[in-house]
Order: C-alpha cells, then structure tokens, then sequence
C-alpha cells in the first residue's frame, strides 16, 4: 500500500484464462477500482487486500442520465446505446439480436441501462419471442432472446 498508493481512480487490467479451453476464450477487460477493503494477514511480512472494481460502462451508466425521446427498431436503438457518446460508450463488441418490432419511447432521465432494460421487455424477435436480456460475456455485451441462447 505504501509502494503503490490507490486514491481510487485507478484502473486494472485483468486477463483470466482457463487451461482446458484455447487463449481465443480469454476473458480481457478493465475496470475501475472504487474500494479497497478487507485487510487480512498473508504472513508476517505480508498483508493483503480486496479490491472492489467495475466497468468502464457501469461507471458511464451511474453518471449518465438520458432525457431523449428514441423511436425505431428496437435492435437499432439498443445498438445505438451500447455505442454512441449518449449511451454506454463502450468499445467491447456488441452482439444484437435482430428485433422485428420498433418503438417509441422517452427516457425521463433514464441510465442507458434502464432505456436497454425496458426495451428488452419490449422486444419481440422472428420467433415471436418477447424473452430478451442483455449481459455481459468473454463475447462482448450481448442483447440476445432466451431462443438464441438455447437452440
């Protein structure tokens, strides 16, 4: 702690992988320290602690409030807020499932995450499934029906 001071505006690399699968399936990212807590004894020499952190996107969704009216294909909107200055700028590959329904809505000082949410109860894909969630994977961010995710 002495050596590297952590002030809370620090951001850490992680690459996880796992031995069994290839290093295409590495999971990348970096997140933003916001705690660190839990001191705990590793030996007498030695002392740890945790680290809380999170996305780049969740911090941009905990400071971003939108008060805009979007209308079109549902698919096209969540796309547009994945990406764009207005919504999550997030550069991590996003993997939409195309929608067959569009929508007008307006977001009364909404999070991008809140405007996805509630298009994902909204979206119908060619199924005519209305079972949308979006999440995040090794693949990137993810708005996706339970049908594309099971078969």
């Amino acid at each position: 702690l002495n050596l590297f001071p952590l002030i809370g505006q620090e951001f850490v690399k992680i690459e996880l992988s796992t031995p069994t699968l290839p290093d295409d399936d590495k999971f990348k990212g970096e997140f933003f320290i916001y705690k660190m807590s839990q001191r705990f004894k590793i030996s007498d020499r030695e002392i740890g602690y945790s680290l809380s952190f999170m996305s780049k996107e969740a911090i941009v969704d905990m400071n971003k409030k939108l008060s805009k009216t979007f209308k079109g294909k549902i698919s096209e909107t969540v796309t547009q807020l994945i990406t764009s200055p207005e919504g999550l700028e997030s550069s991590k590959p996003a993997n939409v499932e195309e929608t067959l329904n569009a929508t007008k809505h307006v977001s009364n000082f909404w999070s991008p995450l809140k405007n996805i949410n509630y298009l994902a109860n909204q979206a119908i894909n060619a199924k005519q499934s209305p079972t949308f969630l979006f999440f995040e994977n090794t693949n990137g961010l993810n708005f996706l029906s339970l049908n594309s995710l099971i078969g």
